[in-house]
């Protein structure tokens, strides 16, 4: 959503003070007011949706982005500003104000068998010795790759929170049992990691895109038939440039 300020604030010199003081060019009842608002505007490509009211719209990017631009969503409003003097406030000027959105190139491929998946919604976490991918395959069905480690590298598979390791959950909301990248010998209990790894190629957490790829097995337990100790398995491998939140 984007919307004006409650305080949009400028500067002037007054004839009669030494310093400059700051005045409300736009106060809050003439912006959510219909008869301020002259207009809203994208500059560039996606759509724009005005809410009735006026004083706020929703922008939507479009559905494939190919290259990183900059878009601009411009409101125009009349009668906040004086015409003479457009840095103080008044009842004849007009104010254009412009909201900067960046467009990134975003895609995440998930093959699992060789078959390619539909991931929708992907995105990354990053925090102190973290990085979080997630998605969802379908609406009963998500994604979530995590890496306990906070830089570009390529790191193997082990525990979860276990210093330099990485993790795949195919987890369903219906209770399923998750597909990992862990599992148990039957034999001897002992813990089993998945062979591959995941590579985390960019990492620019200010321009705020992660890029990587990654293979790996991951198992589920056969529920069909509890008393025996088997496994399911299957292959996965992808690669993404996705939005970190």
């Amino acid at each position: 959503m984007l919307q004006i300020e409650d305080h949009r604030k400028a500067r002037y010199r007054n004839e009669k003070e030494e310093a400059a003081a700051p005045v409300v060019l736009v106060q809050p009842h003439q912006y959510k007011s219909t008869e301020n608002i002259t207009g809203w505007k994208v500059l560039g490509t996606g759509k724009l949706d005005v809410a009735p009211e006026k004083y706020y719209a929703d922008y939507t990017a479009p559905d494939k982005v190919t290259e990183e631009t900059r878009e601009y969503v411009e409101i125009s409003l009349k009668n906040v500003v004086n015409s003479q003097h457009p840095d103080r406030a008044g009842t004849s000027g007009q104010v254009i104000t412009r909201t900067r959105i960046p467009l990134k190139v975003e895609d995440f491929n998930l093959y699992v068998n060789g078959a390619k998946m539909d991931v929708q919604y992907a995105y990354a976490t990053v925090g102190a010795g973290f990085i979080r991918i997630q998605g969802m395959q379908d609406p009963n069905h998500t994604f979530e790759l995590s890496i306990s480690a906070g830089s570009k590298g390529t790191y193997g598979y082990g525990m979860a929170g276990e210093s330099g390791k990485a993790i795949i959950y195919n987890s369903f909301v219906s209770g399923r049992p998750s597909r990992i990248t862990t599992k148990q010998d039957c034999n001897t209990n002992q813990y089993i990691f998945s062979g591959g790894s995941v590579t985390i190629s960019e990492l620019d957490v200010a321009g705020g895109i992660a890029a990587g790829s990654f293979t790996a097995t991951t198992w589920w337990p056969d529920v069909s038939n509890p008393s025996v100790c088997q496994y399911h398995e299957q292959k996965l491998s992808g690669d993404f440039r996705i939005t970190i939140l």
